[in-house]
């Protein structure tokens, strides 16, 4: 961003330090008020914006701090709706679907998710509750592996938001497989 001083893919545009003329949002529709819980929608906002050729300039001196105040837990249970999310901007704009959903292998989470044979949202939400219960306030048994309950909670409660949102796009978070494979 810095070498060309523009925002020119939707995967770099954020609204945590936007400005610019009430008229350029208002004519890309402003946020879909369908997206629930926490991100993307800045996101589907660029891609709608850019569609529409407006120039996004980068000023590396105007910085943004983009302070998390919550507890683990909520991070953790947060994914659930970025995953929802991300879904929902694939869903909106299929050819955001390589950039969202690259084809490349699977973190070893995902790959003991899938292992464990973990499709429906229901059970993807009641791993990420017990690993993440185990991995933030565990037992002392727990304390070693705490970082990669912490891990695999997260995964989990992602892979539930992908699963709710598309149950056919999930077998790109757990496994890995690339698009034309999964049919899409």
């Amino acid at each position: 961003l810095e070498r060309t001083g523009f925002v020119d893919r939707f995967d770099r545009f954020t609204v945590a330090n936007l400005s610019g003329p009430t008229e350029w949002f208002r004519s890309a529709g402003g946020f879909d008020p369908t997206f629930t819980g926490y991100g993307f929608e800045d996101y589907e906002l660029g891609i709608r914006m850019l569609r529409d050729g407006v120039v996004v300039r980068f000023d590396p001196e105007a910085a943004a701090w983009h302070d998390h105040a919550e507890s683990e837990a909520v991070a953790i249970a947060r994914n659930r709706s970025i995953g929802r999310n991300m879904v929902r901007v694939a869903t909106l704009h299929p050819e955001t679907l390589k950039v969202l959903f690259p084809d490349r292998q699977p973190d070893w989470a995902m790959r003991r998710l899938h292992r464990l044979g973990c499709r429906s949202p229901l059970l993807l939400g009641a791993v990420s509750r017990v690993a993440a219960a185990a991995g933030i306030r565990g037992s002392i048994v727990c304390r070693r592996h705490a970082p990669s309950l912490r891990h695999l909670a997260a995964a989990a409660s992602f892979a539930a938001g992908v699963a709710e949102a598309d149950p056919g796009l999930l077998s790109l978070v757990l496994e890995g497989r690339s698009q034309d494979e999964s049919g899409r």
